[in-house]
């Protein structure tokens, strides 16, 4: 052998050893009953075609993986910057860092924080509410009369300490989500 790569005239040049882009014509698929394969440098390929060949599959692919190449390539260090550069990119850019954009926080949870403060401050004053009402006393209900000043302040007194239990209950799962979130984020 002379050295020079021998190109299989049933097979794109592309996919053939020695192939350089833009030195060998591209060949269609030949029958499998052709004739032998003809050696054929890259230099003596591209003399012998000189119509345009419009671009194949493997062109495109090729281009696409060479765009993919250059979007992964890392930026270079600032230092290897030019001043030019400097001022055309940011430091973000440069060093590969895009700034986070900030997130709205979730309203469920500024929810949750009016409602726990509004249990507790509920809870607080339907109790004092009920017993001022049951320290109020000196008045006279007849039998046919129904006390709903009682009842409500019976209701009242019953409901307010589970009204708080529920507002501290909430403010301290806050303080727990908020310092799990907290570590997530470190991490």
């Amino acid at each position: 052998m002379n050295g020079d790569p021998v190109f299989d005239p049933r097979h794109d040049a592309v996919f053939q050893r020695g192939y350089e882009a833009g030195t060998t014509p591209r060949t269609g698929t030949a029958s499998p009953d052709a004739a032998s394969p003809v050696a054929q440098t890259p230099a003596a390929a591209s003399a012998s075609s000189t119509a345009p060949v419009a671009p194949t599959a493997a062109d495109t692919l090729r281009q696409s993986l060479a765009a993919l190449n250059d979007a992964e390539r890392p930026a270079p260090p600032l230092a290897e910057l030019t001043d030019t550069q400097l001022h055309e990119t940011t430091v973000h850019d440069a060093a590969g860092i895009t700034p986070k954009k900030r997130s709205l926080p979730n309203p469920f949870i500024i929810g949750l924080w009016v409602l726990g403060p509004a249990l507790i401050w509920g809870g607080g004053w339907l109790a004092v509410r009920a017993t001022s009402t049951f320290s109020s006393g000196g008045t006279n209900y007849n039998s046919d009369e129904v006390p709903w000043d009682v009842l409500y302040a019976q209701f009242f007194y019953t409901i307010s300490p589970t009204l708080v239990t529920a507002g501290i209950t909430t403010i301290l799962g806050l303080l727990f989500w908020h310092a799990w979130t907290w570590r997530a984020a470190r991490r």
